[in-house]
């Protein structure tokens, strides 16, 4: 009886055992298959985060949401390969073929485009925001700067990292903005052009380097009736600034008169540099007697020394008269008035 019992026992045992034999490798399969199709949809939902919410509003999600869904789907593919790898028995090749594939199709060539064509924009979105800002308070230099950023993603580039995002109506979002950015960056492409001249002008003048300076204002003359209404009054004067600046160092220096020496018959001008001639008709003399009534006095000769810094001036002598005459001759020469000393013709 005893040992009726012990045999049933021992052959329940292995009808047991053979079940779970049968059973336990179904179970782990159909596991695996789970975490494989798990890794597949998170990086579909990582794919589809972020063209159905264009679809939707027609604005692109932000960067977090996509990121996070990005950052599931990598953790869940490379779980799921090292479960394959694991447990993937005869399914092992197919399921990992089905994990890269999907990773391809949905990450590498979807997801991963979209983020880098979104860091981009993101980046010319706060170039726009700065050119805006610079353009509302009517500060060219914050503007040039900002200009110059924006125009480094206006590039051929940026228009193939958005040509590579994946879904028309998603690109069609990016290239909006780009053909935006291309407007306003052209609408003030003059005025930061000329302010850019402005300063090498500026700079040219202050070093001398007068052919320099030309070529930057000769850029800017034709510019000037197409600058922007926000700075054209502010450019357009500070050019005239510098032109009135440079006319005045390309003009030949003018002689002026330092000081004016009187005696009887002659007057003698002393000019601060050469001059390159001087006639009767450029001098103009004047004479009081006494601090009497000024009267106009005809020269009669003009003689410049041989450096051409000192003039002698002839004058009809003053004759004597019943009382000394104090006399004060005034030569005016181009603006300039200049008295000399008076002296005295004594009385007879």
């Amino acid at each position: 009886m005893n040992w009726k019992r012990g045999m049933k026992l021992a052959m329940l045992c292995l009808m047991v055992f053979a079940v779970l034999l049968s059973v336990q490798p179904t179970e782990a399969a159909t596991n695996v298959a789970r975490v494989v199709n798990d890794a597949k949809r998170q990086m579909q939902t990582a794919y589809t985060t972020y063209v159905n919410a264009v679809a939707k509003t027609g604005k692109l999600p932000s960067k977090s949401a996509v990121m996070a869904e990005y950052s599931k789907a990598n953790t869940l593919y490379t779980n799921a390969k090292k479960v394959v790898k694991k447990s993937g028995g005869k399914m092992k090749a197919k399921y990992l073929k089905e994990l890269d594939y999907a990773y391809k199709v949905y990450i590498i060539e979807r997801v991963v485009p979209y983020m880098n064509a979104y860091n981009a924009w993101e980046s010319s979105e706060k170039a726009k925001t700065a050119v805006q800002e610079a353009i509302a308070n009517e500060d060219i230099d914050a503007l040039q700067s900002a200009y110059e950023k924006l125009g480094g993603y206006l590039t051929e580039k940026q228009v193939k990292l958005y040509s590579n995002v994946y879904g028309s109506h998603v690109r069609k979002v990016f290239l909006q903005q780009l053909n935006s950015n291309k407007t306003l960056y052209s609408q003030y492409a003059n005025d930061v052009l000329v302010n850019k001249q402005l300063s090498q002008a500026t700079g040219a003048l202050e070093e001398g380097k007068l052919a320099e300076a030309k070529k930057a204002l000769d850029i800017i003359r034709p510019l000037l009736n197409k600058l922007s209404n926000v700075f054209k009054t502010d450019l357009t004067k500070e050019y005239n600034d510098l032109l009135e600046v440079y006319n005045e160092l390309i003009a030949p220096p003018v002689a002026g008169l330092d000081f004016v020496e009187a005696n009887n018959g002659t007057i003698t001008l002393y000019f601060d540099i050469p001059v390159a001639s001087l006639r009767v008709d450029d001098i103009k003399i004047t004479m009081t007697i006494n601090g009497g009534t000024e009267t106009e006095v005809t020269p009669l000769n003009v003689a410049l020394s041989e450096d051409k810094i000192v003039a002698t001036i002839t004058v009809p002598l003053v004759t004597s008269a019943a009382e000394d005459q104090s006399i004060v001759y005034a030569v005016a020469y181009k603006g300039q008035k200049i008295s000399a000393d008076a002296f005295t013709v004594v009385k007879q």
